[in-house]
């Protein structure tokens, strides 16, 4: 090969000729030197690839936004999530974290309102075997194919169940025996007989002045100076709880009359006792109050009676209390309170006037948060369901046992059925409460719930879902062009490497 001319020597060096004293005073504008030394041969050619053109640059940063756009729809189709982090979408993302806070709220008070739902429906299973329990023993009192020993064995087994279910361990807690209500302390039995609260603050205060007793209704029949009826008749005696027809014979005795009467006085809630000294018959409601009554119509005959209306009819009066510095009025002796979030219900014991003990509210019953804002719980308060703690006026359920004054062999068969017939309305009110809160409260929560989440699980779909076939095509979009990308790059790479294989071989370098 021939010498290179010097022109094309400083072409590869880098330089271009320059007449010396336009090159010193170039140097000198620049303050450098005029001759450098002269550079290595491939220091020399590395200038020609020092610096990325525009297109270099403008294909490198395409193909990283292709890269990212194919990782970010890779991510979106791995997780299932639109946003995985906040930089994705910050105003979506703020969104998404909103409605996500408020489907796990609303997520754990469903499961709360199930697990609810399942612990009412075993407590109304319980319930209803104490009220199947109930009739088993009214049966038995009233089946005169069983001899008493047979009765009796049916009540007491009876009365054994009943105590196991209100013992009963409900969801870890004893819901039909006293573990799901407020305790109430200092109650006198004298003057209170009973005391329910459904709604309270712990240390709340209950007490009262009754100025007047609730009374039963009376109405009084006057036999003859033998204690005997005077003439035939015939006459309907009813009360609150029924109706039943007698038969009165002239000279019959009235105790026997009376006996008669008492028979079948779970028929009609009045009961009949002679006054020997005075030969009166006297027929009492079984119940205290305005809707207590006890009626006499004559059918046929003479059956004349005295008091009430005049006219055969006597209803009772109902108690007047001052409780908690407030005037009532109540249903017989029982009086239902609502004062500031204390709620509850107060029966004072037949016949009692004047100031109880102050008592005391602490505890509390079953609660259940239900709120998806958890701002508020659901409060269940269930009375004690055992067979001391059930019937009424004429009793206790657990005197019907072998050897209570109201057992089978103690004769008094037709106060047994009062006392359970009284037993069965509490333990009706029970179940009807229990039903009440699994019905308006729990299935109402449930429902309320379950279209929230499925509310909120829209909503976040529409933020957050993943629209798979979008996220495919836009993976190949990206693929290609950054495919596009690579060729470009590629290209300009060879172009490159073919100018400096012509310099390198001009220059032969």
């Amino acid at each position: 090969m021939p010498p290179l001319s010097p022109t094309v020597r400083r072409i590869a060096v880098g330089g271009v000729s320059l007449g010396r004293q336009r090159r010193r005073r170039w140097a000198k504008s620049r303050n450098t030197p005029a001759f450098p030394a002269a550079l290595p041969h491939h220091r020399a050619m590395s200038r020609i690839s020092a610096q990325l053109s525009g297109l270099e640059r403008t294909l490198l940063n395409r193909l990283a936004e292709d890269q990212a756009a194919i990782a970010m729809s890779t991510l979106r189709k791995t997780t299932g999530k639109n946003i995985n982090r906040a930089a994705d979408d910050p105003s979506a993302f703020v969104k998404l974290s909103q409605l996500q806070s408020q489907l796990t709220a609303a997520s754990k008070a469903t499961a709360n309102a199930t697990a609810a739902a399942q612990l009412t429906a075993l407590a109304q299973t319980e319930a209803g075997s104490i009220a199947a329990q109930l009739q088993t023993i009214r049966g038995a009192l009233l089946d005169d194919q069983l001899t008493p020993q047979q009765a009796q064995a049916v009540v007491d087994q009876a009365l054994a169940s009943i105590d196991r279910s209100a013992a009963a361990s409900i969801g870890g807690r004893n819901w039909l025996g006293g573990g799901a209500q407020y305790r109430v302390s200092n109650v006198n039995q004298e003057q209170v007989a009973e005391v329910q609260v459904s709604a309270a603050v712990s240390g709340r205060q209950i007490y009262a002045v009754v100025s007047q007793s609730a009374s039963q209704a009376r109405l009084s029949y006057q036999g003859d100076s033998d204690n005997k009826v005077t003439a035939d008749a015939q006459f309907g005696l009813s009360g609150r709880r029924g109706e039943i027809a007698v038969s009165a014979t002239a000279g019959q005795t009235l105790q026997s009359l009376a006996d008669e009467i008492n028979q079948k006085s779970y028929l009609t809630g009045v009961t009949a006792a002679v006054n020997t000294t005075e030969h009166t018959l006297t027929f009492t409601s079984v119940d205290y109050g305005s809707r207590a009554t006890a009626r006499v119509e004559v059918l046929s005959g003479s059956f004349a009676v005295s008091g009430g209306d005049g006219h055969g009819f006597a209803q009772g009066d109902d108690a007047l209390a001052m409780i908690n510095n407030a005037q009532y009025r109540g249903d017989g002796n029982r009086f239902d309170v609502d004062q500031n979030g204390l709620r509850f219900s107060i029966e004072f014991t037949a016949g009692f006037t004047g100031a109880t003990s102050t008592m005391t509210v602490s505890g509390e019953p079953l609660r259940f948060a239900l709120d998806p804002n958890m701002g508020s719980s659901a409060l269940l308060a269930l009375p004690d369901l055992h067979a001391a703690r059930l019937g009424g006026p004429s009793g206790s359920l657990d005197q019907l046992a072998s050897g209570g004054p109201l057992s089978v062999a103690s004769g008094n068969k037709a106060q047994a059925i009062r006392v359970v017939d009284e037993a069965a309305a509490k333990v009706g009110l029970a179940q009807a409460k229990l039903g009440g809160f699994a019905q308006a409260t729990v299935n109402t929560a449930l429902t309320y719930l379950n279209d929230l989440t499925t509310t909120l699980s829209d909503a976040i779909d529409r933020v957050d879902r993943v629209n798979v076939p979008r996220e495919n095509a836009m993976i190949s979009h990206y693929q290609a062009l950054a495919s596009n990308a690579l060729a470009g790059l590629t290209i300009l790479n060879q172009q490159r490497t073919a100018v400096v294989g012509l310099i390198r071989h001009i220059a032969g370098l």
